[in-house]
Parts: C-alpha cells; sequence; structure tokens
C-alpha cells in the first residue's frame, strides 16, 4: 500500500478530529484472541500479508472493500490466488460476527468483497480466514483492520401528553461521534407542500435518542418526516443524517381519549331506543369543538348467542360547561335486545373513547313466538316466547287480549305470568268450534324506570317481533265434548217415556248435527238405540228430545250414552255428550208404569181353581185387587172377586170355587186399589199389552200343559223352538193351530208365530215324541226373548155365520210336570252389529264396535282386532310393499261396546278387516294394548300363523252383511300434519338463493326395527307440489310466494328464489300445497318445529361489497377500507383476502419479477369492515382490484384467534370478551375460497373507474365512494 492510500484511509477512518481518534494499531492481539476459533486448529502457520486494505463506499449497513495479499514465498502468494477465503467482521460492541466471500480480481490483481448486514453507527474489526485451511494466517501489514459504519437513525416512535405530541428518535453511536450534536427535524403534514422544522438535541452514550415537541397538531392528520440533519456548535454547517428505510416516517397525533361515564336510557319503543351517553375526557386541558360530532358502534346477541353489530353515524356531541353528553337515537334496531357499546370515534380519528362493557341498553320486549294447543278439556293453552334478553318481563302479569272472527267486537282475556322470557297462560271455556284471532299483549302494571324528567309515557303493549308469522296469532278451538245442563224425563206410561236433554248455546257448534240416545234395562248389557234426533234452539239453549215407546212395563231402564254425528254418519259418534256437575245419576234412570205380565191358574177340583197372575211393578204400591171374571156362554153373568197383592207384584194361589165343568171363564178386568192407569183407569188390564186373549180364559176342564221349551237352534236373527206337552196335551191339538206369543225383553210389543202338527218334517218323526216345533224369523241379533204364553187356537162357526178363531191358553207344566222358569225366555245369537270408525285424529283411529250379548257371554272378555294394509298413499301397490302390511290391537269388552284405539298408523292409508278379524283372548280383560304390526322382516311367518289360526281362535261373529260395504269393512287415516326436518341451503348468489327441504320423520319413530330402506312418516307428500312462504328478516316488507322447483320425490322438493337483496337475510315463514283438486291430496299443515328458527329458518344472499374508501396520500402506499353487507354473516370470523393486480402502459396484467406477497392482504372481522394497507408499491404504476375473497371453511374458526387479530388490526375496539361467528345453515363445499361481488345496483358504474395512477409527487389522498370500488392506487 503506497503511503498516499495509507493517508486517504486513514482521513476516511478519522473524519472528525475534534474527537476521539482511532489508531489502526493496538488491536491486533484482540481481533487474533477473537479469531481463536479459526486459529486453534493451527499445526505450523504460515503467514500471508494482507496490504492496501481499502473500504470504498462505507454506509450504515453496506461496505465495499479490496486489498492484495503478499506470501512469503510464490507459492503461498499463488495458493491464495485459488484459496476460498473470507472476510470475517467483528463488532467491536456486541462481538456479533458476519463474513463476506472474497473474489479475487485478476485483471486489478486484487481481491474485493460486499456485505450489507453491517449494523449502522458501529466500529467493526476485520480479519481474513481461511476456513478450509487453517495453517494459514493473515496479518495487516501497514494497513488498518478497523472501520466504523455510518450512523443512521433506525426507528422513530411518539406519544401525547395533552396538546404536545412528543416525537422519540433512537441510533446507534458507537463512535460517539453525534454526542450532544443538534438536531434539525423536517417534516409536513401529509397533503400539503409546507415543510415545518423542529429542532433537539442528542442525549445518552453509545445509544443515542432526541426528543422533538410538537404543539398543536392537528389531531386525526398524519405527517411525515422530510428529512433529519445535525449541526455542532454553527447552525449553517449542517450534515445530512441518514434515516433507515425501514423506520415508520410517519407519525399522527393522538386522538383525544376518554370513556363512557354513564349511560341512561330515556325510552324504549317498538325497535327503537333513546339513551343518554354521558363522556368523560382523560385530560381536563384537552377542548373539543362545538359542532363535534361521533359514530358510535353497538352490538347485541341474537337468539343463537351470537354477536351482531350496528353503527349510529355522526350522533351530535353535546358540550355544556364540563359536561359532554351524546344522545343515542337508534331505530330499526332488534326488539327485545341488549346492547353494548363496542366503540366511540369520529371520521377524523380525533377522537377516541373507552367503553364499559357493564354499561348496556335495551330495546322495547317483543314477541317472537306464540304456540297454542288446545286439549280435550277445550282449554286452550299460550305458549309464548319474549325477546326480552334484559328479562324485563320477568315475574309480570301479562294479559292477552283476542276475539272470536265471527264476533271481532268482543274482546275475550286472559293473563298469564312471565318465567325468564316465557310465559304460559289458559282460556277455559271458550266457544268451540270457533276461530279465534290473538289481539294483543298487554302488561299490568308499569315496568318502565325512567327518571321523571322523561318524556316516555309508561308502556303497557308489547309488540309483536318483525319476523313473527302472522298465522300464530290465530288459533281454533275444537269440539271434543259438549254439556248437558239439564235433563227431564216425563210422561212416563206404562211403555213409553220422553227424554228431554238441554244444553247451554256455547256449544251450537252440534246444532247442525243429529243426536242419538243410548239406553238399556238395569242389569243389562244390551244397549237399546232410540231414532236419532236434530237440535231445536228454544231461546239461548238446545233441546233434544226423544219419544220412546214400546217399553216394557214396571222396568228400570237406564240412560248410557248421548252420541252426537253428522246428518250422514248417524253411527260414527265423534264425540258424547257429558252430563253436568247438576245432574246426578238419580236423574238418569226411570221406570216404566206396572202391567200384568202373566195369568195363569191351576185346577184345584172339579169346581175350582187357583189363579196366579203376576204384575211387573218396581215402585207403584199396590195392595188389594177387584177381579171381575164373566162365564163366556150366552147370557153368561159376571162375578168378583177380592185379592190381595203380595209384595207389590203378585196374585198368589187365588181360590175361584163354584166353577161349572167344561166351561170357559174370561177375565174382565182387575181394579187395584188406590192406583191410576195411564189411562186413568184403576182397570190395570187394558195397559198390559203383553197378555194375550188366552190368558184372561180360565176353566176347570182339563189343562193343556206344556211340559219344556228348548231352543234347538240358535241363530242370529232366527230361533227354532221345541215345546213338549204332556200326551193329554198333543192329543187335544188335534188339526188345530198353536199359537206362541212373546216379546223382545225390554219392549212391551207382543210377536207371535204359529205351527200345527205336520207342519214341520221334524214333526212326524217326533209325534210319538209329542212335541211341536216353532220356526221364529226377524229377531234381534244377540237379544233375549220372552214366551208369554202358547195357545191352543180353534176355529169355530160364531153365531152370526162368521168363522171365528177362540184361544185356549196352554200351561207351563203343573203339578206332575215342573216347568223350568229358565225355559220361558231364549236368546238369538250375539254378534257385532254395528261398526263404526273415527278418523278425525291423524295416525290414529278410533273404532268402535256395538255388540249385542243379552247372554253376556263375551263380556268383561278381552277382544282383539286385527286388521290389513289395502292401500297406502292412495297407491295399492304401495301398500303391497310397506313395512308394516298388518297390525293387531287388543281392548277389552266393557259392556255393549269395543273400542280399539288404534294408532302408529300410516298417515295415509286404507285398512281393512273381515269377519274373522275380531277374536276373544282367554286372558283377562286388560287396558288397551296398542297395536302391533308386522314389518317385512317377517311378513310372511305372521302371515302364515295368521291364516293357520282362524280355525282355532274363537272370534266374534258380525252381522250378517255387515262388512258387506266398504264403509263398514275399510277404516281410513287422513293426513293432517306434515313436518319438515332439515332446511339446506344448496345454492346461493347476490341476489338468488336455491335450498332443499326434507320430510325425514322416520314412520314408527322410537319404536321401528332397524332397517336400511325406513319409511318416512310423511311420504305421502311425494308427487305434490309445495309454495314457500318468506318476507326480508327484520324488516316490513310483505310476505312473498314462490312455488318449489320440482314435485316432492323422496321426501325432498328444492326451491328457487330469485330478485333477492344482496347480503341480505330472508326468513323462511312456512311451507303450503299449491292448491289442486285431487281428493287423494288432502290438505295438510306443514310444522317447521323440527327446525332451528335462527340457523335453519334464516337464509342469506351471498355477501357483497358495500362501500370502498382508498386512500393514497402516503407514496407508495394505499390504505383501502372496505365494508361488506353480509346478512348471512357468511365472512364473520374467516379470512377475507383483498389482492390487487399491476396494469402495462398497454392495459394488460403485468407480471411482477419479484414476490407478490405485498399485493394480497387478509384480514379476519366479526363486524365486515376491513382496513388494509398496501405497501412498497412501484411509482408510475397503475393497479387494480383482482379480487375479494373470503376463506370458506367446514368448522367454524376459533374465537379466540379471530378476537386477536381483530385486536391487533382495530387498536380502538374494546376488548370484548366473547365473540362468535355466526354460521347461517349453508352446505360445506369443496371450494376453499369465494369470492365477495360488487353491490349489484352499483356494478355498472364502475368499469370506467378502474385505473389509478401512483406518480411521484406529493402525497394526495383520494377517497372513492362505490363508483371506484374495483380500483386502488
Amino acid at each position: 500500500m503506497t503511503k498516499k492510500n495509507e493517508v486517504r484511509n486513514d482521513k476516511k477512518l478519522n473524519s472528525y478530529l475534534n474527537k476521539k481518534l482511532l489508531a489502526a494499531s493496538g488491536f491486533i492481539t484482540g481481533s487474533i484472541i477473537a479469531l481463536s476459533p479459526y486459529l486453534a486448529k493451527l499445526l505450523s502457520p504460515k503467514t500471508i500479508y494482507v496490504t492496501e486494505f481499502v473500504g470504498n463506499n462505507i454506509q450504515a449497513a453496506t461496505g465495499e472493500f479490496s486489498f492484495k495479499l503478499q506470501g512469503k514465498n510464490q507459492a503461498d502468494t499463488s495458493w491464495a490466488k485459488n484459496a476460498d477465503l473470507e472476510l470475517v467482521y467483528i463488532n467491536q460492541k456486541s462481538k456479533y460476527q458476519v463474513k463476506s466471500k472474497i473474489v479475487y480480481n485478476q485483471e486489478l490483481d486484487n481481491f474485493s468483497t460486499y456485505i450489507d448486514s453491517l449494523l449502522p453507527g458501529s466500529i467493526y474489526q476485520v480479519q481474513l480466514v481461511s476456513p478450509n485451511n487453517p495453517r494459514y494466517y493473515f496479518s495487516f501489514l501497514k494497513t488498518s483492520q478497523f472501520f466504523s459504519t455510518k450512523n443512521q437513525v433506525e426507528k422513530f416512535s411518539y406519544y401525547d401528553l395533552d396538546n404536545t405530541t412528543i416525537l422519540d428518535l433512537g441510533l446507534e453511536d458507537s463512535q460517539n461521534l453525534l454526542e450532544e450534536a443538534n438536531l434539525i427535524l423536517y417534516y409536513k403534514q401529509v397533503g400539503t407542500n409546507k415543510i415545518l422544522t423542529a429542532n433537539g438535541q442528542i442525549k445518552g452514550d453509545k445509544r443515542k435518542n432526541a426528543l422533538f415537541s410538537f404543539n398543536n397538531l392537528v389531531r386525526g392528520q398524519n405527517y411525515e418526516i422530510v428529512d433529519l440533519k445535525y449541526y455542532f456548535d454553527n447552525p449553517n454547517s449542517l450534515f445530512d443524517l441518514e434515516i433507515s428505510p425501514l423506520a415508520n416516517r410517519f407519525f399522527r397525533p393522538s386522538p383525544i381519549s376518554g370513556k363512557i361515564e354513564s349511560l341512561s336510557q330515556k325510552a324504549f319503543g317498538l325497535n327503537s331506543a333513546l339513551v343518554e351517553i354521558s363522556l368523560v375526557l382523560d385530560s381536563k386541558k384537552v377542548k373539543l369543538s362545538n359542532n363535534e360530532k361521533i359514530n358510535l358502534e353497538y352490538y347485541w346477541k341474537d337468539e343463537s348467542d351470537n354477536y351482531q353489530f350496528g353503527l349510529a353515524n355522526d350522533v351530535d356531541l353535546i358540550i355544556q360547561g364540563s359536561k359532554v353528553y351524546a344522545n343515542l337515537d337508534l331505530s330499526d334496531i332488534p326488539g327485545g335486545a341488549k346492547f353494548w357499546i363496542s366503540r366511540i370515534w369520529n371520521n377524523s380519528g380525533s377522537l377516541s373513547f373507552r367503553v364499559d362493557k357493564k354499561l348496556w341498553f335495551i330495546s322495547s320486549p317483543e314477541v317472537a313466538r306464540i304456540k297454542t294447543f288446545v286439549d280435550g278439556n277445550n282449554t286452550s293453552s299460550f305458549d309464548v316466547k319474549f325477546n326480552d334478553q334484559s328479562l324485563l318481563l320477568n315475574g309480570k302479569d301479562i294479559k292477552i287480549n283476542f276475539f272470536a272472527d265471527d264476533k271481532p267486537g268482543k274482546m275475550l282475556s286472559t293473563v298469564g305470568q312471565v318465567i325468564g322470557n316465557k310465559m304460559l297462560s289458559f282460556a277455559k271455556n271458550l266457544e268451540k268450534e270457533r276461530h279465534f284471532t290473538i289481539a294483543s299483549f298487554e302488561i299490568l302494571g308499569n315496568i318502565t324506570n325512567f327518571d321523571q324528567e322523561s318524556s316516555q309515557k309508561p308502556t303497557s303493549t308489547i309488540f309483536f317481533s318483525k319476523n313473527f308469522d302472522p298465522k300464530e296469532k290465530k288459533f281454533f278451538t275444537h269440539a271434543t265434548s259438549a254439556q248437558i245442563e239439564g235433563i227431564t224425563i216425563d210422561k212416563v206410561s206404562e211403555d213409553s217415556s220422553r227424554i228431554s236433554v238441554v244444553l247451554d248455546s256455547a256449544d251450537d257448534f252440534i246444532k247442525d248435527k243429529i243426536a242419538t240416545l243410548y239406553f238399556k234395562v238395569a242389569g243389562s248389557t244390551n244397549l237399546i238405540k232410540s231414532e236419532a234426533r236434530a237440535f231445536n234452539i228454544s231461546g239461548n239453549k238446545l233441546v233434544l228430545a226423544w219419544d220412546l215407546i214400546n217399553l216394557e212395563p214396571g222396568t228400570n231402564y237406564f240412560i248410557d250414552s248421548i252420541g252426537i254425528a253428522d246428518n250422514n254418519q248417524e253411527f260414527v259418534n265423534k264425540l258424547y255428550l257429558n252430563f253436568g256437575p247438576n245432574i246426578y245419576a238419580d236423574q238418569l234412570n226411570w221406570t216404566t208404569r206396572p202391567a200384568i205380565s202373566s195369568i195363569t191358574y191351576i185346577k184345584k177340583s172339579e169346581t175350582a181353581i187357583a189363579l196366579n197372575i203376576a204384575i211387573k211393578n218396581a215402585l207403584e204400591p199396590l195392595k188389594s185387587a177387584t177381579i171381575k171374571y164373566k162365564e163366556l156362554k150366552p147370557g153368561g153373568q159376571t162375578k168378583t172377586i177380592k185379592a190381595q197383592i203380595e209384595s207389590n207384584t203378585v196374585i198368589s194361589s187365588l181360590l175361584i170355587e163354584n166353577l161349572e165343568k167344561g166351561l170357559d171363564y174370561q177375565i174382565e178386568s182387575i181394579e187395584i186399589d188406590n192406583y191410576k192407569s195411564s189411562k186413568g183407569s184403576n182397570d190395570i188390564l187394558p195397559v198390559s199389552k203383553t197378555i194375550s186373549h188366552a190368558q184372561r180364559i180360565f176353566g176347570v176342564h182339563a189343562p193343556l200343559v206344556i211340559k219344556s221349551i228348548n231352543n234347538l237352534k240358535e241363530e242370529q236373527t232366527s230361533a227354532k223352538l221345541k215345546v213338549d206337552f204332556t200326551p193329554e196335551t198333543y192329543k187335544a191339538i188335534g188339526n188345530n193351530e198353536v199359537k206362541l206369543y212373546y216379546s223382545l225383553a225390554g219392549s212391551s210389543k207382543l210377536l207371535s208365530t204359529t205351527t200345527k202338527i205336520g207342519q214341520n218334517s221334524q214333526d212326524s218323526k217326533a209325534n210319538n215324541q209329542n212335541t211341536l216345533e216353532f220356526s221364529l224369523s226377524n229377531l234381534e241379533i244377540g237379544s233375549k226373548y220372552n214366551i208369554n204364553s202358547i195357545v191352543l187356537a180353534r176355529k169355530i162357526l160364531g153365531l152370526n155365520g162368521e168363522e171365528e178363531t177362540i184361544e185356549r191358553n196352554m200351561l207351563f207344566g203343573d203339578f206332575t210336570n215342573k216347568f223350568d222358569a229358565k225355559q220361558q225366555y231364549f236368546y238369538t245369537k250375539s254378534a257385532i252389529i254395528e261398526v263404526g270408525y273415527d278418523n278425525s285424529y291423524e295416525q290414529r283411529v278410533i273404532a268402535t264396535f256395538i255388540l249385542a250379548d243379552a247372554k253376556g257371554e263375551y263380556n268383561g272378555k278381552t277382544a282383539k282386532l286385527k286388521y290389513t294394509l289395502v292401500e297406502k298413499n292412495g297407491d295399492r301397490q304401495k301398500a303391497s310393499s310397506a313395512q308394516a302390511k298388518q297390525g293387531e290391537i287388543t281392548a277389552p269388552i266393557v259392556g255393549a261396546r269395543i273400542r280399539f284405539d288404534i294408532t302408529d298408523l300410516y298417515k295415509q292409508g286404507i285398512y281393512e278387516i273381515n269377519e274373522n278379524s275380531l277374536e276373544i283372548l282367554d286372558t283377562p280383560s286388560a287396558s288397551s294394548k296398542r297395536a302391533k304390526r308386522s314389518l317385512s322382516a317377517s311378513n310372511s311367518y305372521q302371515v302364515s300363523t295368521f291364516q293357520a289360526s282362524q280355525t282355532q281362535a274363537k272370534t266374534i261373529p258380525f252381522k250378517a252383511k255387515l262388512l258387506a260395504t266398504k264403509e263398514k269393512k275399510q277404516f281410513s287415516t287422513i293426513p293432517k300434519t306434515a313436518n319438515i326436518t332439515s332446511l339446506s341451503l344448496t345454492k346461493r348468489a347476490k341476489n338468488e338463493a336455491e335450498f332443499e327441504i326434507e320430510f325425514g320423520r322416520d314412520f314408527l319413530g322410537a319404536n321401528k326395527e332397524k332397517s336400511q330402506n325406513t319409511e318416512k312418516l310423511d311420504d305421502f307428500l311425494d308427487s305434490q307440489k309445495l309454495k314457500v312462504r318468506y318476507k326480508k328478516f327484520g324488516g316490513e316488507s310483505q310476505e312473498q310466494i314462490v312455488q318449489a322447483e320440482t314435485n316432492i320425490a323422496s321426501q325432498k322438493t328444492n326451491f328457487k328464489l330469485k330478485n333477492l337483496e344482496n347480503g341480505q337475510q330472508y326468513i323462511i315463514l312456512g311451507f303450503e300445497q299449491v292448491k289442486h283438486d285431487d281428493p287423494k291430496h288432502p290438505k295438510v299443515d306443514i310444522y317447521l318445529d323440527d327446525l332451528d328458527f335462527y340457523k335453519d329458518q334464516i337464509i342469506a344472499t351471498s355477501a357483497v361489497i358495500k362501500k370502498l374508501e382508498i386512500d393514497t396520500s402516503v407514496e407508495r402506499q394505499a390504505k383501502v377500507y372496505l365494508e361488506l353487507k353480509d346478512g348471512g354473516r357468511y365472512t364473520a370470523g374467516k379470512k377475507v383476502s383483498l389482492e390487487i393486480e399491476k396494469i402495462g402502459e398497454n392495459g394488460q396484467v403485468q407480471n411482477s419479477n419479484g414476490s407478490n406477497s405485498n399485493l394480497k392482504l387478509e384480514q379476519v372481522s366479526l363486524n365486515g369492515i376491513y382496513n388494509f394497507t398496501f405497501i412498497n408499491l412501484d411509482k408510475l404504476a397503475k393497479y387494480k382490484i383482482k379480487s375479494v375473497k373470503f376463506e370458506k371453511q367446514a368448522n367454524q374458526p376459533k374465537v379466540r384467534k379471530a378476537r386477536s387479530l381483530l385486536a391487533s388490526q382495530n387498536p380502538f375496539r374494546s376488548n370484548i370478551s366473547e365473540f362468535n361467528a355466526v354460521f347461517v345453515n349453508v352446505q360445506a363445499e369443496q371450494v376453499q375460497e369465494e369470492e365477495i361481488e360488487l353491490f349489484e345496483a352499483e356494478s355498472k358504474n364502475l368499469e370506467p373507474k378502474k385505473h389509478l395512477l401512483q406518480a411521484p409527487r406529493l402525497p394526495k389522498s383520494i377517497k372513492s365512494n362505490m363508483n371506484q370500488l374495483q380500483q386502488i392506487v
């Protein structure tokens, strides 16, 4: 190295002679120690000298160095030119080492290197090494191995004290070259050209800093540091001080800070609230302008516990002395919600107030949902849910006002108490079969707690939510019963009565129906059915009356029930009248007047008989009677005899003497003392209709005697009676007819049949047996018949020459032939005489069988009914492939009724029974057991068992041809409801949404057998078309109706909603069938109870870009403010990316040579507001928004991560404790990102304004409106 170069190098290292100078010597030992790792392996070191070491263009972090090497011999010098050499840089303060590769330049015959990782303001010692050959040691000869980097400002920081902004700069100065230097800072307000200055002085040791004070900077404005210079003693001798490119040259005064001191709610109303917010500033020295406005962001939890945000812009600050407050007047906010303030700021950014999450306000509670149920007692229960997060209604009494649709002027009400946010209230004794409408809800008492200065009046009305379905205001009272207020039994005679009942007009829903009285003889099970009668209206009462005839005298009757049916379905009693609490059992029975039931006699001697007269009497006191009888001969006399009546019912062994042998006598009257018949006479004989003429005749001639009577053939409607006579009687019959008188038990109507010897083929064979057979037909099924008498009918020629019939009574036994009294009556075969089905319930049929069983052989036993599915959903083919083709159910036989409550049927099916369907079980009677069905897996087995058991099982027969019609042998189920189990949004766009619904409830419910192809409960809807009712969520818009795209198939169908608003939520109100005239598809109510209201019934169109602001005030930077309209909150808590692309002069996209990482940014937000800052953009370049996308995720992102990202990007947002992203029900897709498109209403104006220029001029702020949405600087 020449002397001249050494001097030049020394000058570079000692540029400030008045400071501490660095020598070129004295550091070698230290460097060798520092390089000990390289020297440790030296065995026999060789020395090579470094000469002419020169530092070129040494900056704060970079430097270029050149030097020459000289070995002790030519071999070492030549070796160095090809060796792998490194220059090691040792920071004298931190001992931090960096290194760079050495390059040999053959033309210049020197070595050079470049380093770009030095620390500013530091002293470095250098050492040359050969890492692959540690034997060589490099010694600096007559040249310095030290240098220093330039000083450089590394960073700026700033803070505020009242109205003063303090800027602090920091730099490294290991050489103390800038000790006590005076600094001049040049700065300007962004967007202006005026350069301002501030003075400061460097303080500290090697790590130095300087403070600059700025008074009365404009808050909310950005300031840029333009330049930085320093001097020592002479202000005119200025030196440049470098600023690191990594240092942020921008600063701004902090916003005026404060906090919410208190929050006072002045009023609330329908989706509105008035709140006074008191604010306090952190510094009393800070003053606010009188026209200051603020923005308030508030948030609340929706019904799914997800946070939603709202914004109130440009709210006036009211300044009264030291008091600062704002009146927040909100409208169109959710009802019944609890709100918190999340942040307060102004448009310029000069204000920032801290919030207190303990302070909140509310909106008026509102009715969210009403479910009305009407039970069997006609009690309407109202299950009401309120939107009331503040529990303002908790414990309050609420009155529900409602009216009958046909009487809107008459308001009814009921009261209930709110527990939490729910209320259950009941309304009893409403008119039945009536449609009602809920009009309003009122609070009983004042719930507001506002101060007296408020103008809010105490409110009592509870509003309905904007999302409330108006159909829930409607309810209908069913008619499951009607009550009898009074019952009258009058005009009671020996064989007739009148039954009258009175009902209140509240039950006038039955006025157009017919009623049938069912009654029976006390102690009997057989029901007697009256004729059906229509209702009469008398004043405000409903009246029914039945005139019953042919009753049995002296018999106690009991009213069983009164059935109500439609005019065309007399037997299908859908309800029965209830007897009111004022009607007692003794009012339901009556007794007919007494009458003679039989007259018999026994011969006592040749001139006397013992007369026996039985009186059918239950109540009346009968003690004595006068009997008049007459001789049956021309000029015959009438005689009288007194008789005593024993036990009010019998004249026993009354001896009548002095009778002429061979002469007949006829009883003319039986006059009872202190008795009047229904005809007003004391003679009981005229009202005794069951006494035949022959029974009134007696005499002392040889008696005709019956030994026994047997029922040979008991059938449903016929009987064959075999009567056995004594030989003398049989001989006396001769060719004359024998007549048998009989009557139905409980009836006074006298019936008869005749026969004669030889009339029946069996008689000729039985002549030696002295018997005759009587064939009886047209009998009542399952009934008891009394044999009143059997007489011999002889035809004689009367005095007038005409033929007359004289009947002679036969005796039932005598002293020698004892007659069993049980043989004096007989029964017909028991059977089912009527069947009816009530299918007014869904999936349920009540089958009622009326059993005629006077014998009582089935009473108290258990019956089993078997039935078969013959048609499903209007299709016989579907029935054959159904999983539940057959079923059976048991029920006890109670009296004359068998009532089967058949449940778990297909919703739309036709079932059939046959003559063998009703069996008797040997087990004791038990409560009704639910239907058991045979499923497909065991069909073949159960069918075969069923068929094989027909000959073994004891069945209850049916009345002949009863099941000949479909109405009797078949019962059907009619669907009334359907339940949607899922609603899935399958596709969405800016103004369209497609969704699919499914009716997925399984048939048989939890009791079903496992099957791969489980039948669905609502599969009857297949092939039908539906329509959907929907409206804008939270809005006042009218509901709209859209038909499904296709008919229902496999219990699914799809809907496509068009012309929807961008980024808007819509609520699905309900579904209905498209009306048509096909009777196979009855109208049903479609329920959404299986859906979650907020997760399933609310759908939304895709998120769109609603607002954009672009700020290009900083050179090579662009700040983008992005606000989305995302009612569905698809983007909440997810990464939203904004990507830009560079546009060339030809308008084509220009590929960048380097990384594109600075052209795509990502952020996470919960309220749809994003701030993106793009840096290091090229000057004189055009950029365009390439895309705005959000990351679609199958799972909800972690809340803490989303919240931390949000907090780091927005320092003004308060730390809200819990945020959850909201997800509208959307099926997961494979695509990981979805593009966010433009707000459709403004998109046509965007194309001409896409491109903006990044120019090398003083920064200029550009704000775009909706017309500059796709452009960025």
